[in-house]
């Protein structure tokens, strides 16, 4: 919890996830996910059971990192830190829910609702009529937009990770 929480300073100060720390993670994530979910028998079942379970959160996330509504550290944080969880895709589900909440209260907070729901209907509009897909970022009201009303997405996984943790002792 103490890297999550060393990860989210980071994304927050820096708007940088270092993958120093990510490598850290994944390293704490894959030992304490063998001992905790396999009893600390490592199968081919199991393995093959968390490979797969990453390929279908990254098939998911990854649209959102080519549109650049996700960054790479995000994605990559995600995949990390699933690997630490019994279930998985609940746990993506709830980092997204509170990085929605999180979200509305930001743009609650910044007043400017208005701005933001036909700003984000000009992008579809522009989707539609250019038939191309192009990077949400590059679509910004102005260049610094992005830093000043991001979500950083370490919040929402610290978050979730401690309802995870607090839940799994209750």
């Amino acid at each position: 919890m103490s890297i999550l929480s060393i990860i989210a300073i980071f994304d927050i100060l820096k708007h940088k996830i270092p993958n120093l720390l990510l490598m850290i993670l994944l390293i704490i994530n894959l030992l304490s996910g063998e001992i905790i979910f396999n009893l600390n028998k490592v199968t081919l079942e199991g393995t093959l059971q968390r490979v797969g379970c990453l390929a279908v959160i990254f098939a998911i996330l990854y649209p959102f990192f080519a549109i650049g509504a996700l960054g790479a550290g995000d994605v990559k944080l995600i995949l990390v830190t699933v690997l630490g969880v019994e279930k998985p895709l609940l746990f993506v589900l709830m980092v997204f829910a509170i990085a929605a909440v999180e979200s509305v209260i930001k743009i609650l907070c910044v007043g400017n609702v208005r701005i933001r729901i036909v700003h984000l209907l000009e992008y579809f509009k522009t989707i539609v009529r250019t038939k191309a897909v192009i990077p949400y970022e590059d679509f910004s009201l102005s260049s610094d937009d992005k830093l000043d009303h991001s979500i950083h997405l370490s919040v929402p996984i610290l978050l979730a990770a401690l309802f995870f943790c607090i839940e799994s002792h209750i």
